[in-house]
């Protein structure tokens, strides 16, 4: 009888043993999970500011001259362009 009980006892141990390490990967990966949503969140912030500014920038006639000028290469007339490009 008493090999019995101490046979439980290690069972019951080795069980619980098992538990603990099962869990405590459970709580890696969701430790790891939740840190890689906390980066994607923040870009995800950052990149919505970035649009919520431009939005408030497209239309205006500055916009529009930086945008003619940088991305057309447009000027205004009686302006002199000097290429320094060698």
């Amino acid at each position: 009888m008493r090999v019995i009980v101490i046979l439980f006892f290690i069972i019951l141990f080795a069980v619980g043993a098992s538990m603990f390490i099962n869990q405590n990967s459970v709580f890696a990966r969701v430790t790891t999970r939740s840190d890689v949503l906390a980066e994607k969140e923040a870009a995800a912030l950052q990149e919505n500011e970035d649009a919520r500014a431009l939005q408030k920038k497209v239309g205006t006639d500055t916009f529009i001259e930086d945008m003619a000028r940088n991305e057309l290469g447009m000027v205004k007339s009686g302006e002199t362009i000097f290429d320094t490009e060698d």
